[in-house]
């Protein structure tokens, strides 16, 4: 039986059409016309049931996976769409599904159209053929919402819900389901071509004002190699850059990011701070040059293992943050990305300066150790970074090494739930309304009203 590796964080968004896009501010603006409101509370009303069906399937998703035997639960790839000259159904092949459990047919992409039935994408590195259990349990456990919510919000025709153009959500995991189902024209469906995690109705439900300081591990152990599936390895080093240059494109405007790499000698700053701005510009001037540095990074020559309490030292007590009164309100995270072997000993015990540090200045800490172990199971030399996590008020996962490559970001699971908790209840724990934006397809600029799950 697949079992789910971690919560599967839901975002759900309803689009509305270019008629709305006057509402500019993250709430619906009160001074608008009754119909108008009336629009804006049932999208938000509609959301926010989509959002409770989804939950309650995740929660059964397991048994719901044992029912993925039958055409109603087949879901279609938006990439591979239905023959619109057949009678027949051209289905997402899942295993354990006799139905939909072939290997189909390599038609291609027609014209954008539409199907009265959801679609989904695949993660990013992801085929049909190589999903991850846990990508497979987050399809096969939201079909239901066809019938559940999706049919009921587009079935009043007269009604204020003509004027949606789509109604989406994208798991943690990659995995996004659309409805109605469009289907992609061929230039839409390149591998990497779309990551519903890196859009900005996602972001917006996981963005909080925030500095970030990512801790790279390059001491000698990181140039081991992780045996992935499918008997295939890569140097845990390169699993964890490519973690770190996927989350550098999910920081959202007025982020603030500096990654530092650590090993046996000291700490080093791999770019001065910067501040994330939401425009083209950040992208072509800050990100990709920060992206080129941390790939050009390498693993120590002479094989000692890293002091990971000098590198918080650092970071922590030697003005690592910025506590200007400008940034005193942002959200402190420090991300470590590990293999475990490190210089400090099996129990990494911190001076009580750096716990006090990270309380004083409120920041709050997320391990992450990629390994070529079982989850759960001790390794000998690898630190236990788990207790070191409980010191210093954070938390720490061991990454199943099968999740690595086949969806990195996948891997700071815990940091995305965690600031998306928290933009939730700054919203009130209330539907956001997310300012207009463009369209990934050809239908121009929308808003959408997002609920996190």
């Amino acid at each position: 039986m697949c079992r789910a590796l971690a919560l599967i964080l839901i975002l759900l968004a309803v689009l509305l059409k270019d008629h709305a896009s006057s509402v500019h501010g993250q709430q619906a603006p009160p001074a608008v016309p009754l119909a108008a409101q009336n629009f804006f509370n049932e999208a938000e009303s509609s959301v926010e049931s989509l959002a409770a069906n989804a939950i309650l399937n995740y929660k059964n998703r397991e048994a719901l996976f044992t029912t993925c035997n039958s055409n109603s639960r087949c879901s279609t790839y938006a990439c591979q769409p239905v023959d619109l000259s057949s009678s027949g159904l051209q289905c997402l092949a899942m295993p354990g599904n006799i139905v939909c459990g072939g290997s189909g047919t390599s038609s291609s992409c027609k014209n954008a159209t539409v199907s009265s039935s959801s679609y989904i994408r695949l993660p990013p590195k992801s085929t049909r053929s190589d999903l991850t259990c846990d990508a497979q349990l987050s399809i096969c456990s939201q079909k239901d919402l066809d019938t559940q919510s999706f049919e009921k919000i587009y079935s009043n025709d007269g009604g204020p819900f003509n004027k949606i153009a789509w109604s989406f959500f994208g798991f943690s995991n990659g995995v996004f389901r659309i409805y109605p189902g469009l289907e992609l024209p061929p230039s839409n469906c390149t591998p990497l071509s779309y990551d519903p995690r890196k859009r900005p109705w996602y972001k917006a439900v996981t963005g909080v004002s925030k500095e970030v300081i990512v801790l790279l591990d390059t001491g000698g152990p990181m140039a081991d190699a992780l045996s992935l599936r499918a008997g295939s390895k890569v140097q845990v080093f390169s699993a964890a850059q490519q973690i770190v240059t996927e989350f550098l494109d999910t920081l959202n405007a007025d982020d603030v990011v500096t990654v530092y790499s650590f090993d046996n000698v000291g700490t080093t700053l791999v770019n001065k701070k910067v501040q994330i701005s939401n425009d083209a510009a950040t992208t072509k001037n800050v990100l990709d040059p920060l992206k080129k540095a941390v790939n050009a990074i390498t693993v120590t020559s002479n094989g000692a293992q890293a002091n990971l309490t000098a590198a918080l030292e650092t970071t922590v007590l030697q003005g690592g943050f910025d506590n200007s009164t400008s940034r005193v309100a942002s959200l402190k995270i420090i991300i470590v990305i590990t293999g475990g072997e490190l210089a400090d000993g099996p129990t990494v015990e911190v001076p009580p300066s750096i716990s006090q540090g990270v309380t004083s200045q409120q920041v709050r800490t997320f391990i992450y150790q990629l390994s070529d172990s079982t989850p759960g199971t001790p390794t000998p030399g690898v630190a236990d970074l788990s207790s070191l996590a409980c010191t210093l008020g954070g938390s720490y996962d061991e990454v199943p090494r099968d999740n690595i490559l086949d969806d990195p970001l996948s891997t700071l699971r815990s940091f995305y739930s965690y600031v998306a908790s928290l933009r939730f209840a700054l919203d009130g724990q209330k539907p956001l309304w997310v300012p207009s934006y463009a369209a990934y397809t050809v239908i121009g600029n929308v808003i959408s009203v997002a609920y996190p799950g």
